[in-house]
């Protein structure tokens, strides 16, 4: 059991003589969470405002009521009825750190990387734990696939970055199980709220920047900033960016001495003290073999990942764990036995049945990466599943619809996870992107879209479905359904290969 005194959480901002000595024993942001002791923040969020739940966290256990003193420049508390009342300007911005004292500083004896980016963070997240831990070092990683221990139970989470208070706890949690190596995707929206603020990263990485969730942050602009935020206020050792893209080639000069990544900017980063190049590549029956060029001599990776852009992951991945001094000679070695990410770039083929490429793909750039190596890895047609998250970014559903029709033979817009919109209003913004609804079908359900091209394609045609990636579930109401797009492909060439 943790227990902390209020004086050691909040004596940075209030004088030690004016903060009450109470011992508290769990941090919190929910008010219906049940805990003995609890210090419970209430924070204004995109729905909901804390403070209109104080008295229910009390109810459930709380006895001290941390709450943001609208700029009130000057930190106080006061006692109602044994309970405390923290009144402190930011909050939202000092939670990290107040959770970081909490959980006894975790970060001490951990390598900590973080990754932001449109795409990428999955797989260069579990690029780096699974790396490190061929090295014989015990690792995690913390993203969209679950949060736990290489070679362990992986457990759930509830978001890509979770809160402040999770982030901590988890951090000790590895801390208390003698890991050394934990890799953590971070978001764009857990960068705007200040999740891992007080994190002392020792290496941030860069994939991309490209259109997605402007219905947070509104326009392009704001979302690459919330990006930059990782790179420009928080701290960590070393930084490893991607250039070949504009906003990577604009961070880069912000920062002092980047380790910067290219597979087609050679000249460019040779400007820079530290840089890794990718010379060429060639595709064999096992691997593809990376030749590169870096700062620190020239060698050749053996990638199992398909897709040029994982070259790129593979990269930044290896000049991370390269910079942070882990063996040049090792890495490389142990590189042919990254296995992709489920869900990722995952084929199944089947010699009788049409192939299918599984992938996350959920925004214009991925989906365009993604029909770009069908198209180029298909000599006949290429069906392009897809659909659109409810009660998300609207700006980007048009311009997915012309990437899929440019890309592919067939198009069939389905349901993503429609939340609590009408998948018929998601159908309606998708279809002012389209040209002309030649080829193009439409099917509310999700299966009967998976169903329906299996059985109208041809044997040797490529069938995309992306969007949801190794998900378990489909989000519609308020409700988790069980569905995942493997099953389902799975069950079908199971099925018709026994007729």
């Amino acid at each position: 059991m943790i227990q902390k005194n209020l004086k050691e959480l909040f004596s940075i901002w209030i004088k030690r003589n004016k903060i009450p000595s109470c011992t508290v024993e769990n941090l919190s942001l929910d008010s219906k969470k049940k805990g003995k002791n609890s210090l419970f923040f209430a924070i204004k969020g995109s729905n909901l405002d804390g403070r209109n739940y104080i008295q229910e966290a009390i109810s459930n256990g709380s006895i001290a009521i941390a709450i943001d003193s609208n700029c009130i420049d000057v930190p106080h508390i006061i006692t109602i009825n044994k309970i405390y009342f923290i009144y402190i300007s930011k909050l939202k911005k000092k939670i990290s750190k107040i959770s970081e004292i909490f959980y006894d500083f975790p970060k001490k004896n951990i390598k900590i990387v973080g990754i932001t980016g449109t795409n990428g963070k999955t797989t260069i997240s579990n690029m780096l734990a699974k790396w490190v831990n061929l090295l014989g070092i015990k690792s995690a990683f913390f993203g969209t696939l679950g949060k736990g221990i290489v070679q362990k139970k992986i457990f759930p989470t509830k978001n890509t970055t979770e809160s402040a208070i999770n982030m901590q706890k988890f951090l000790y949690r590895m801390k208390k199980k003698k890991v050394k190596f934990v890799s953590i995707e971070v978001s764009s929206h857990s960068l705007q709220q200040y999740r891992v603020s007080a994190i002392k990263f020792d290496a941030v990485i860069l994939s991309n920047i490209s259109h997605d969730h402007f219905d947070f942050h509104k326009n392009f602009q704001n979302y690459k900033d919330s990006k930059f935020f990782l790179f420009r206020k928080i701290f960590s050792k070393n930084k490893i960016i991607s250039i070949d893209e504009s906003s990577g080639i604009e961070i880069a000069k912000m920062v002092k001495n980047p380790v910067v990544v290219s597979k087609k900017k050679f000249f460019l980063c040779k400007k820079y003290k530290y840089w890794i190049t990718l010379d060429s590549s060639k595709k064999s029956s096992k691997y593809t073999k990376i030749f590169f060029s870096s700062y620190f001599g020239k060698g050749i990776l053996k990638c199992n990942f398909l897709g040029s852009f994982n070259f790129t992951n593979l990269l930044l991945s290896f000049a991370t764990l390269v910079k942070l001094g882990y063996s040049f000679k090792k890495l490389v070695h142990f590189s042919k036995y990254l296995l992709p990410v489920p869900g990722r770039m995952e084929k199944i083929d089947n010699k009788n049945f049409p192939s299918f490429l599984i992938d996350y793909a959920h925004n214009p750039k991925s989906l365009k990466n993604l029909l770009l190596f069908a198209r180029n890895n298909c000599n006949k047609n290429v069906w392009c599943i897809f659909g659109c998250g409810g009660n998300r970014d609207k700006q980007k559903r048009p311009k997915m619809a012309k990437i899929a029709e440019k890309y592919s033979n067939f198009v069939i817009v389905t349901s993503d996870n429609p939340r609590n919109e009408r998948i018929s209003s998601i159908f309606f913004d998708i279809i002012k992107g389209f040209r002309n609804l030649k080829n193009i079908y439409f099917f509310f359900k999700r299966k009967k879209a998976i169903e329906f091209a299996f059985f109208k394609a041809e044997k040797n045609d490529l069938i995309v479905v992306s969007g949801k990636g190794n998900e378990k579930f489909q989000i519609i109401k308020n409700k988790k359904i069980y569905f995942s797009d493997k099953k389902i492909v799975e069950n079908l060439l199971k099925k018709n290969d026994q007729i």
